[in-house]
């Protein structure tokens, strides 16, 4: 494959799809040893709100990309935290909190007050959407799952243009 290809300009319209199946909108991220009051962070909320809202640090990343000089202002530690929450959360929807590090594989019951889950890396926090229209959710099926294995393409294919 031509590489040349593989550098298709993404732009944020190409994320907001993903939206529809995987809940960005929904996630909050936790930084724990914050001791400020903007701890639990939700980079893609907006989106939940209003389906065309921009991305305030998003929008930051991009102005101070294209002219630093007079919109340096906007590159802030806030906007990079959101911005780094926002890479977290979309990890998080597609691999949920494996990291697929060398260590041991093991699996735990963890309970903590701030009803949030250990992420990848085990430093952020992550509330996982618990706002999922009864149409997506999962209900395994063993029987089903007898007759699907064995087909030759057993995975949905999506339509993210609808």
């Amino acid at each position: 494959m031509d590489t040349r290809s593989l550098k298709k300009k993404l732009t944020m319209e190409d994320y907001r799809k993903i939206n529809k199946t995987h809940r960005l909108s929904s996630y909050q991220i936790k930084v724990p040893h914050w001791s400020g009051t903007k701890n639990i962070r939700a980079p893609f909320e907006a989106w939940g709100q209003t389906p065309q809202q921009r991305l305030p640090w998003y929008i930051a990343y991009n102005v101070t990309k294209h002219d630093r000089q007079k919109t340096f202002k906007h590159a802030n530690f806030d906007h990079l935290l959101d911005a780094c929450c926002g890479l977290f959360a979309l990890l998080s929807s597609q691999f949920y909190n494996n990291d697929f590090g060398p260590g041991l594989d093991f699996y735990s019951v963890e309970r903590r007050a701030d009803g949030m889950e250990s992420g990848i890396g085990e430093y952020f926090r992550v509330k996982f959407p618990d706002d999922w229209p009864v149409d997506m959710l999962y209900d395994f099926d063993y029987q089903k799952w007898q007759v699907l294995k064995s087909e030759p393409e057993p995975f949905l294919k999506y339509d993210y243009t609808k």
